[in-house]
């Protein structure tokens, strides 16, 4: 098992655009009997951009339909093929379209002209916290996606009732769909661009930049000694914080699009072959792997006592943190991208079918189950007894977490997968309209706006009253 770390030298950066893929190892997979679902998983494309492929290679003549049906040999070629990438979920196409077939986000916006960078603020008074405090969390030194190991998106910072100004801004070469991770003075992000930037929080100043050989979604997850991130090169990578100076990698087999989650000497990922792995953090070494039936997207969640993660399968997996064994699964009837949350015995979660879920954190028995209008994607946030999250109808749900009663719902103009954040007093959420908002907490009026260049599906991290975010027009923003 420890033959998939990799002690790293250097890395090389990998621009998203256009992939070469080889003809003959497509049919080598076919001949070796690799089914359609394999194929779909490793060439990371649905049953219609499988499809599209053999389209492709026909249209360029190097195989014929009944040589692909025949299995029989094709020379050495490649074929050059542009790939056309979901901006919510990065699955690649090969031929345009304007609804993503596996989480169904519509992309037609993300298509128009990038606008120069408008803020937008919205002037209300300020707000007088009143709600009781929420009930602390086991003391986590670091930070990772979402604020804490149990994905509860609530950060102990002050609020911002009037957005002031943009403190700063960086520009890379790529998509920014990771989330910014801040600790001690410094912000980390990934982006499509391949790297992995280390900022100065007070001026945005470049620390360090870290090339992968793929683009990177994973949100880091950062302790006092490493920074931790997947890429979508397959390979889980540990960095030295302050330098970004590497140290370990390891290779699973599929992309990474989950974020670590760190808890004691261990940290929990997801990727795209279906595996959750357990590894130690400070060498890379494999404790254990458990596999579902489905690629996963969601970024593993934990209790004290178990960890959390959702698979595209369409389950809701409950594991032993020591051992990996399969403590129950919850089954929903689509896919689950959502990464969950814990809070007060309960696991929140999303699913494609349009539902969120409350389960028992120790049982998978249903508490409730709440209808909206669309896909849920975005990971819920839970505060002051109420979970927040966003749908693919366009909305932000605020739902009592013990009766499941709607508090109120704020409306965007586009799908909201970015998973809200909390501070006091604030709900912040982005929306693929290119929008990042601020909206009160107890009323759900909206406190302000900032507008981006392109669609916000990055969530926002709030740390000493500043918002950290990323858009897909390739900026990361700092603002107060």
């Amino acid at each position: 098992m420890q033959s998939n770390v990799v002690r790293i030298e250097s890395a090389k950066a990998s621009v998203p655009g256009r992939r070469r893929i080889n003809a003959a190892q497509i049919v080598q997979d076919i001949q070796s009997g690799m089914g359609d679902l394999s194929l779909m998983n490793k060439y990371e494309v649905s049953a219609q951009g499988l499809q599209s492929l053999f389209h492709k290679l026909l249209d360029a003549k190097l195989v014929s339909k009944s040589a692909l049906e025949g299995r029989s040999h094709l020379m050495e070629k490649t074929v050059d093929l542009q790939v056309f990438r979901c901006p919510a979920c990065s699955m690649p196409q090969f031929t345009p379209f304007d609804e993503c077939p596996q989480c169904g986000v519509l992309v037609s916006k993300h298509r128009s002209q990038l606008r120069e960078i408008e803020q937008v603020a919205k002037h209300s008074e300020d707000y007088h916290r009143t709600a009781p405090h929420p009930k602390l969390i086991p003391c986590f030194k670091g930070a990772v996606f979402h604020a804490n190991p149990q994905r509860t998106g609530f950060h102990n910072s002050p609020g911002i009732s009037k957005l002031n100004a943009l403190k700063w801004k960086f520009k890379t070469r790529g998509w920014v769909a990771s989330s910014p991770a801040a600790y001690d003075g410094l912000v980390y992000v990934g982006s499509y661009d391949g790297n992995v930037y280390s900022l100065v929080a007070a001026t945005g100043k470049l620390n360090w930049q870290f090339n992968t050989d793929g683009p990177v979604h994973s949100s880091p997850g950062v302790n006092g000694e490493f920074v931790y991130f997947g890429g979508m090169d397959a390979g889980l990578y540990a960095v030295e914080r302050k330098t970004g100076k590497p140290e370990w990698r390891f290779k699973t087999g599929g992309p990474i699009y989950s974020s670590p989650v760190l808890f004691e000497e261990a940290l929990y990922v997801g990727s795209l072959d279906g595996g959750v792995y357990a590894l130690l953090a400070d060498t890379g070494k494999l404790l254990w792997q458990f596999k579902t039936m489905g690629p996963i997207h969601s970024s593993p969640a934990l209790s004290r006592d178990l960890v959390y993660v959702g698979s595209l399968d369409g389950n809701l997996y409950a594991l032993n943190p020591q051992t990996g064994k399969k403590e129950w699964q919850f089954a929903t009837r689509g896919p689950v991208s959502s990464s969950p949350a814990f809070e007060d015995g309960l696991v929140l979660f999303g699913s494609m079918d349009g539902y969120l879920y409350a389960v028992n954190a120790e049982t998978g028995q249903e508490k409730w189950h709440f209808k909206t209008g669309g896909k849920i994607t975005s990971s819920p946030a839970i505060g002051f007894g109420v979970v927040y999250f966003g749908s693919h109808d366009c909305h932000v749900y605020a739902i009592d977490i013990l009766t499941s009663q709607q508090k109120w719902t704020f409306r965007t103009d586009g799908a909201v997968t970015s998973s809200p954040s909390l501070a006091y007093g604030l709900m912040c959420a982005g929306s693929s309209d290119g929008n990042l908002y601020g909206v009160d907490f107890n009323t759900g009026q909206m406190k302000w706006k900032f507008k981006t260049g392109g669609p916000v599906y990055s969530s926002p991290t709030i740390c000493d009253g500043v918002i950290y975010c990323g858009s897909d027009d390739g900026t990361i923003y700092a603002l107060h």
